[in-house]
């Protein structure tokens, strides 16, 4: 659900600072509204692709969100562009930052109900509790994201605001793939102690015990 947050605060982070971006570049009201269309058409687009070819069925849904949460980064380094590029700012660039912005949100939304659910199904009611804490993020997004652009745009301008905030993405995308290997290393390479559904005796894959030994101590 906190990457959920992230994609709503990418967009809440636009809704103050990106009009006025877009004013510097001498966009008319008109076009400014058909860059933001641009943003929903891609996200409507990305979610339409994952549906149709059962995406979440082939890839893991974890490998999904990271993958999305790069591409907001990298959308994000391209709407001013970033100061750490050194190259003039083109029309362009914003559209495929609009357009990275709708597909990573996509790949993010997309998979959020099945995967809480895949580790809340053993939970009555569910799919409620899920969709509350959807909810919930969405609108603890909604809320934070203008602010946060704001206050980054104030103090240091929108070009190093959108790169300081696709930063702090791409390392929240690489503190969630540490923690999906520790996982991994914990839950399936460590030799589990033996407990009460797996006792010592019976867990000789672990320990290494001799059959007949076992069976000795078993009689």
């Amino acid at each position: 659900s906190l990457s959920a947050v992230l994609g709503v605060l990418a967009g809440g982070f636009l809704d103050p600072t990106l009009p006025r971006h877009l004013e510097r570049l001498h966009f008319s009201y008109s076009l400014i509204g058909v860059v933001f269309m641009v943003y929903m058409v891609a996200y409507a687009a990305a979610s339409f692709f994952q549906v149709y070819f059962r995406l979440i069925h082939f890839v893991h849904l974890s490998f999904l969100i990271i993958f999305g949460l790069f591409i907001i980064a990298c959308g994000f380094l391209l709407y001013a562009p970033s100061p750490i590029f050194r190259i003039r700012s083109q029309v362009w660039f914003v559209f495929v930052g609009q357009i990275f912005l709708g597909i990573g949100n996509s790949l993010i939304f997309v998979c959020q109900m099945p995967y809480l659910l895949s580790y809340s199904s053993h939970y009555n009611n569910a799919s409620d509790e899920v969709a509350a804490i959807l909810n919930i993020t969405f609108a603890l997004g909604d809320a934070v994201g203008p602010l946060v652009g704001s206050g980054l745009e104030s103090a240091i301008g929108f070009p190093w605001a959108t790169t300081v905030f696709a930063a702090f993405v791409m390392v929240f995308g690489v503190t969630y793939i540490c923690v999906l290997l520790v996982r991994k290393y914990v839950y399936h390479v460590r030799p589990r102690l033996p407990t009460e559904e797996t006792p010592l005796l019976h867990n000789r894959s672990n320990y290494n015990t001799p059959h007949f030994v076992a069976d000795s101590k078993n009689t």
